[in-house]
């Protein structure tokens, strides 16, 4: 399952090569990251040079910050989201080249 009433909070994340906290939701039956994520809180972290390389097939190098789903050939899942009830507020990201959230 994903992360299902949890909290991230008070983090410092330094000089990751891609993106720093990833709730991941993926729709293969072959990963263990199945099912999405619900009742989540994302707050007062710090999130400094991450470098997020938008890199072919990497689909959780997108932000400092990235919560998504993927397909069973991890493509995005761009058309709505299984995932609910998250937020993501009052978060530090500096020092990148690409998108804080």
């Amino acid at each position: 399952m994903g992360i299902l009433g949890g909290t991230v909070s008070g983090n410092l994340v330094r000089k990751v090569p891609h993106s720093g906290i990833v709730p991941n939701q993926k729709t293969s039956v072959d990963d263990w990251m199945t099912g999405p994520s619900a009742n989540l809180a994302i707050t007062h972290n710090v999130i400094d040079q991450f470098q997020s390389g938008y890199a072919s097939g990497r689909p959780n190098w997108l932000a400092g910050i990235d919560v998504e789903s993927t397909d069973l050939n991890q493509n995005l899942i761009t058309s709505g989201s299984p995932n609910q009830n998250i937020t993501v507020a009052n978060n530090f990201l500096s020092n990148s080249p690409y998108t804080g959230i």
